[in-house]
């Protein structure tokens, strides 16, 4: 994981993951989790700074089939 995806002074990884990671947690390609979550089949996202973000815990819960609220912005 780079480096930024770390939270200051500490080893613990940030509650948010940006686009790039998020293709790494889920194995999908941009391009899918772009239509995916056009089409609201993602969990819930937002955007930071004009960067989508994803709440990291959001994208395992919606990995492992649980019950994560599916929402567009």
């Amino acid at each position: 994981m780079p480096a930024s995806a770390y939270a200051p002074q500490t080893n613990e990884p940030t509650p948010w993951v940006f686009v790039d990671e998020a293709m790494v947690i889920t194995g999908l390609a941009e391009v899918t989790l772009q239509r995916r979550r056009t089409n609201g089949q993602l969990p819930k996202w937002h955007k930071n700074a004009g960067r989508i973000i994803y709440r990291r815990q959001d994208l395992h819960d919606w990995m492992m089939g649980n019950d994560t609220s599916t929402t567009e912005e």
